[in-house]
């Protein structure tokens, strides 16, 4: 079994236009780096990080627009992440509080961020 890379998902229901909710969770302590993350585009547009956490640590500035983040099978699997360098983690974790900008498809929907772990050689 390949451990060198793994796509952790945190999920929280939006319920409503506009709701503002937060995702947050420990990294999995089997891998020594985050390296990026995804959302995708079935979300709508609109929609920012009001605020993005590892640890103490901010990973985008408050109010950062997620289509930046958002991704679609358009991409190829590799290219889907926004690569944020080797961010150490050792049960690090991670908080995004998200707000909805009112212009998904459907409410509720499931709002699932994806982070990519992994076990990096140049330690």
């Amino acid at each position: 079994m390949d451990m060198k890379k793994m796509i952790q998902v945190i999920i929280e229901t939006v319920g409503a236009s506009e709701d503002e909710v937060t995702l947050e969770g420990e990294l999995s302590r089997n891998y020594t780096h985050f390296t990026g993350v995804a959302f995708l585009d079935n979300i709508g547009e609109g929609n920012i990080l009001l605020q993005s956490f590892l640890d103490q640590s901010e990973i985008f500035p408050n109010d950062f627009e997620v289509e930046f983040l958002q991704t679609n099978s358009s991409v190829a699997p590799n290219d889907r992440f926004l690569s944020i360098g080797n961010k150490k983690i050792d049960g690090t974790k991670v908080k995004f509080k998200y707000k909805d900008g009112g212009n998904a498809p459907n409410y509720p929907y499931e709002l699932k961020v994806y982070l990519r772990l992994e076990n990096c050689d140049n330690e």
